[in-house]
């Protein structure tokens, strides 16, 4: 994905970009805001329309957490070549699972892109676990996270589209300052070196993205993307706080050591090199 080109062309799609009265400038997804219930906002629609356009060739688009299939209408609409991928568990239940699915398949047939959307009504896990049997080169540009908020589930997710994703992509991940989401968002950046956070949506206003915040991670395995400053979205409170814990950024930004088998506090256990930091027991 040309994730560069992508960050500077989403000031240009918005008015009022990054604050809570920011819409769509050239809105062509209306009618999905209007005809695919449940489903997401103007905002969150055109975040994924935009990404989609800037993948290259053999790479496409894939959903954990489909709902009503707006996202994937929205990813794939005015993007002909894209393909997407499409991964829910919607009940155990199997009659509502058939009418669910039954509904997901009308919408995206209404809108043109049932032809080119792969959907698999499985655990993330199992998803994942058989992907090599089918997917071939083809790799994940723009991942989007939109299931449960659920520590497991979103750290998994992420964890196990690794392999799978191209070099250079955008993870979008929704409900991003519920506390469980939070959590795994933050130990994934911990883990990973090709992860960076490109915007930390903190405002709780759900007409914005639809969700309780909203985090895009670029995801970069030479990690050759330079000169852009994380954009960091939230209220006076917020920002003023001493707790900085709901910013991805400050947690990503923070250098992180375990020591397995500590024993009793002791900082001569330490390295020497380690000596100048500050130890908290």
């Amino acid at each position: 994905m040309r994730v560069t080109e992508y960050l500077a062309a989403m000031p240009t799609l918005f008015d009022d970009w990054g604050t809570a009265t920011m819409r769509p400038r050239h809105s062509q997804l209306t009618d999905v805001v209007e005809g695919i219930k449940p489903g997401n906002t103007a905002n969150f629609y055109q975040l994924l329309q935009a990404a989609c356009g800037y993948l290259e060739a053999g790479e496409s688009f894939c959903e954990i957490g489909c709902l009503a299939g707006g996202n994937l209408v929205a990813a794939l609409r005015h993007n002909p070549t894209v393909l997407g991928y499409g991964i829910d568990c919607y009940s155990p239940d199997e009659a509502e699972t058939d009418r669910r699915i039954e509904m997901l398949e009308e919408n995206l047939a209404r809108f043109g892109v049932l032809e080119r959307v792969c959907f698999s009504h499985t655990r993330v896990e199992d998803f994942f676990a058989e992907l090599e049997a089918f997917a071939g080169e083809e790799r994940f540009g723009v991942y989007v996270y939109n299931f449960v908020p659920d520590y497991r589930q979103g750290l998994m997710a992420l964890l196990l589209a690794r392999p799978w994703l191209a070099s250079q992509g955008v993870l979008i991940i929704n409900n991003s300052q519920a506390p469980a989401i939070q959590q795994a968002i933050n130990d994934f950046l911990a883990l990973e070196p090709a992860a960076r956070v490109l915007l930390d949506w903190q405002l709780g206003d759900r007409q914005v993205f639809g969700g309780q915040g909203l985090a895009i991670l670029a995801w970069d395995v030479e990690q050759g993307l330079t000169g852009f400053e994380p954009l960091v979205v939230a209220t006076a409170e917020a920002e003023d706080s001493l707790d900085t814990g709901a910013n991805l950024w400050a947690e990503s930004a923070k250098k992180k050591v375990l020591h397995v088998g500590c024993g009793p506090y002791n900082p001569n256990a330490l390295p020497s090199e380690w000596f100048h930091l500050t130890i908290n027991d």
